[in-house]
């Protein structure tokens, strides 16, 4: 017996998920490029690192995910890496090329 389900969504759902998709990714990606184009293309990739962190720490926090040992482990070895980006390159500015951006 097979079984089709459809997808069904109210129009609140609608809105919430162009809101989440649209509006909120638009945002963030305009807000990476005006960080890229005041710091520089090394500082803002090396903090990029730092997503995974905080979306554990958002989970844990307002979803009540549970943290397991292996969340701990990635974020050592995230934070070491980005705390050897840093020491490795003083904090210098480079500019990179993104068309559209002065």
């Amino acid at each position: 017996m097979i079984v089709h389900y459809g997808w069904y969504l109210p129009w609140r759902g609608w809105l919430l998920l162009f809101y989440m998709g649209c509006i909120i990714a638009g945002l963030a990606l305009m807000l990476s490029f005006e960080a890229i184009n005041h710091l520089g293309c090394e500082p803002v990739a090396m903090f990029n690192n730092l997503s995974p962190i905080f979306t554990i720490a958002l989970a844990a926090l307002l979803l009540k995910e549970k943290l397991v040992w292996y969340h701990t482990i990635g974020i050592i070895l995230t934070l070491g890496g980005v705390l050897v980006s840093i020491r490795e390159h003083p904090q210098k500015k480079k500019t990179c090329h993104i068309p559209g951006i002065r």
